[in-house]
C-alpha cells in the first residue's frame, strides 16, 4: 500500500492536485489521461483481490404499491469499466461482465464458468492507441462486452453475445454478434467448457469504423449492443451510432441506409442474414418484445431527451435531426432542425427530461399482479428503476423507484426475482415483501383489548391523519420521514429532504418519552420544527400510537436480522 501511495504522490494524484491538473491541463494531464484506464484496476486490486467477494447485504426498497426486499452480492472484476448483461438458462442466472467474464450467480455468490468468450481485440486496441500517441483521445473503460442472451431452441440451444470488436489488421471497429452452441441436454452452465474457438461470429456491423479524431476515438459507451430473442433462431440487436452524428464525428450514420449503426437490426443467427427494422437511433440501451409481440426500446438522448420508443417496422425515429435534448453545453443540438421539438419523425412514447440515463428494460410477468404487463426501465444518472404503466401503447406514468446505484441492467429471472446489475459490479436480487406495515397496526389494536370502541376509533383516526404525510414503513421518506424504524433513531436522520434546521440540530434519539412529549407539543421538544401539532389531546391515544411505532421498529429489526446471513 505504501508503494501505491508513493506512486500517487509522485503523479500528483491528490484531491487538490487532480483538480489543478484536470482544470488547466498542465503536466501531467496528458499522461494521466492516457494512463487512467491502466492505473484504475491496479488501485482497485490493492483494495480487493479479484478472487474475493463481499458477503451478501440486504435491505428494503420502497415502491408505490408494495415494498421490495433486496439481497446484493459483489462480482469481482479485474478491469475498470461497466457493462455486460444477464440471461436465464433454465433455472440458472448467468452474468456477462464488461470484460467478458461469464458467471453463474445467485443471492449467495458468484462462480466463474469455464466459458471463455471470443476475443474483442482490446489489447491490440490499447497497443494501437499507444502507437498513435496524442493523436487521439481514448477511454478504454468504454470498450466492452455489451450483452448476452440464451436461445433455448428445440433443436439447438445456444448462447449469443454482443461486443465492440477492434479489427487490428485494418485498424477499425465494429459491433460483433457471436453464438456458442450448447448441449441439447444442459444440466448446469457450470458443466459447459468452451474456449474462444468454439464461438462463431455470425454478424459484424458495416462498415468497419475508423478511429474518430474528434472527442474520443471510440465512443464504446454509445454502442448500444442490447439483444432480445425474436424466436426461431432470430435476435434483435439495438445498434448505437458510436457518436457518428455529424457533431462528434463528420458522418451521420443513423440516417444512412448503407450503415448498420443507429439502427434496430433483425439477425438470423443461423444464417447471419440481417435486415434493418428501424433507424434514427442514437444509443439504444434496451430492447424487449412484450407478451403481445410489441417491440419496445429505450434510448439515451444527449443532454435531456432519454426515450422509450415503440418500434415500428420501417420507422425513422429522427436522430440526430430531432431530439428533445440539447448539446452538452445546453445549446441547441447542432444537427437538430427544430429545437426542443419532435415533429417530423416518430416521437418517443415517453421521454425523460432531464435525462435519467435510461439503460435497458424488461417486461414484468408473474412477479406481482399489480405490476404484470408493466415495463421496468433501468437508469444510470437517475439511480432508479422506472415502472412504466402502458395502456393502448401509451405510457400512463413512470414511477421512479429509488435504488441509489447506477443500474446498468434489469432482468426478471423468475416469477419471484427481479435482478439488477449495477455499475459498481453489484447484483441486487429483488423480491416482494410479504409484510404489510398496516397489519402491524391492526395487530396492536387487537392486543389493546381494554380500548373502548371510542378509544379505538380515536387511535385509528389518528393513524389515518399521520398517514396523510408519513409512511409507516422504514424506507419511504419521500413526502415526510418514514416512521417504520423511528425508535432509537436520531431526529432528522432519514433520507427525507425537507427537514427543518431545528430538527437536524435536535440531537439525541427518539425514546418513548420523547415521542410522547413530541406528539403532545412538537415545539416544546424541538423548538423551530416545521412539524405541525398533531392535535392528539388524549393521552391514551398518544400512548397507543407510540406503542405502534415501537412495534413497527421491532418488526423491521427482526426482519433485517432474518434477512442477513
Amino acid at each position: 500500500m505504501a508503494s501505491v501511495i508513493l506512486i500517487l504522490a509522485c503523479l500528483g494524484v491528490t484531491a487538490g492536485g487532480t483538480f489543478v491538473v484536470a482544470k488547466y491541463r498542465v503536466f501531467p494531464y496528458a499522461y494521466l489521461n492516457r494512463m487512467e484506464a491502466p492505473l484504475r484496476p491496479i488501485l482497485k486490486n490493492v483494495i480487493q483481490s479479484p478472487d474475493q467477494g463481499l458477503m451478501p447485504s440486504s435491505g428494503l426498497i420502497s415502491s408505490n404499491l408494495f415494498d421490495l426486499n433486496y439481497r446484493s452480492i459483489l462480482v469481482p472484476v479485474t478491469r475498470a469499466g461497466a457493462g455486460g448483461g444477464l440471461t436465464s438458462i433454465n433455472e440458472e442466472l448467468v452474468l456477462l461482465t464488461h470484460e467478458g467474464g461469464i458467471w453463474l450467480v445467485d443471492p449467495e455468490g458468484a462462480s466463474r464458468t469455464n466459458i471463455v468468450v471470443p476475443p474483442n481485440g482490446f489489447d491490440e486496441y490499447v497497443e494501437t492507441a499507444r502507437e498513435f500517441g496524442d493523436s487521439f483521445r481514448h477511454n478504454f473503460n468504454y470498450f466492452r462486452y455489451n450483452d448476452l442472451l440464451y436461445l433455448s431452441g428445440n433443436e439447438r440451444p445456444r448462447l449469443v453475445i454482443s461486443f465492440t470488436e477492434w479489427l487490428d489488421d485494418i485498424e477499425c471497429y465494429v459491433t460483433a454478434v457471436a453464438q456458442l452452441d450448447l448441449p441439447k441436454t444442459l444440466g448446469s452452465v457450470m458443466d459447459v467448457s468452451a474456449n474462444a474457438a468454439d464461438w462463431r461470429v455470425v454478424f459484424r456491423t458495416h462498415p468497419c469504423m475508423p478511429l474518430k479524431p474528434r472527442f474520443r476515438a471510440i465512443e464504446g459507451h454509445m454502442a448500444g449492443g442490447r439483444l432480445t430473442d425474436y424466436g426461431n433462431s432470430q435476435v434483435l440487436l439495438a445498434s448505437g451510432d458510436y457518436s457518428w452524428d455529424g457533431f462528434y464525428a463528420p458522418q451521420i450514420v443513423a440516417q444512412d441506409n448503407d450503415t448498420d449503426y443507429g439502427k434496430i437490426l433483425h439477425i438470423n443467427v443461423e444464417t447471419g442474414t440481417v435486415r434493418t427494422v428501424s433507424k434514427g437511433h442514437r444509443n439504444p440501451q434496451g430492447i424487449v418484445v412484450s407478451s403481445d409481440g410489441t417491440l419496445w426500446s429505450t434510448e439515451h438522448g444527449p443532454r435531456g431527451g432519454d426515450e422509450l420508443n415503440l418500434i415500428i417496422e420501417g420507422g425513422n425515429y429522427g436522430w440526430p435531426l430531432e431530439t428533445y435534448g440539447t448539446a452538452y453545453n445546453k445549446s441547441p443540438h447542432p444537427t437538430a432542425a427544430d429545437y426542443g421539438r419532435h415533429s417530423n419523425f416518430i416521437p418517443p412514447t415517453f421521454a425523460w427530461v432531464p435525462s435519467v440515463g435510461a439503460s435497458n428494460l424488461t417486461t414484468v410477468e408473474g412477479f406481482h399482479p399489480a405490476w404484470d404487463g408493466d415495463l421496468l426501465v433501468a437508469s444510470l444518472a437517475g439511480r432508479s428503476l422506472f415502472r412504466v404503466r402502458l395502456r393502448e401503447n401509451r405510457a400512463v406514468f413512470a414511477e421512479p423507484i429509488l435504488i441509489g446505484k447506477r443500474i446498468r441492467y434489469v432482468h426478471q429471472h423468475d416469477d419471484e426475482t427481479i435482478v439488477l446489475w449495477t455499475d459498481d459490479h453489484m447484483l441486487m436480487f429483488l423480491s416482494v415483501v410479504e409484510h404489510d406495515p398496516s397489519s402491524i397496526v391492526e395487530n396492536i389494536l387487537e392486543l389493546e383489548s381494554d380500548l373502548t370502541e371510542d378509544e379505538r376509533a380515536a387511535v385509528e383516526a389518528t393513524i389515518d391523519d399521520c398517514m396523510v404525510c408519513h409512511s409507516f414503513d422504514s424506507t419511504n421518506h419521500i413526502n415526510a420521514p418514514g416512521l417504520g424504524a423511528i425508535f432509537a433513531a436520531r431526529p432528522g436522520s432519514t433520507a427525507f429532504q425537507g427537514y427543518s434546521d431545528a430538527m437536524k440540530r435536535a440531537g439525541g434519539s427518539w425514546s418513548e418519552q420523547r415521542l410522547l412529549r413530541f406528539l403532545e407539543d412538537p415545539q416544546a421538544v424541538v423548538p423551530g420544527t416545521t412539524m405541525p401539532s398533531p392535535s392528539i389531546e388524549d393521552e391514551r391515544t398518544r400512548r397507543t400510537v407510540v406503542e405502534i411505532l415501537l412495534a413497527l421498529t421491532s418488526d423491521v429489526q427482526n426482519r433485517g436480522a432474518r434477512a442477513t446471513p
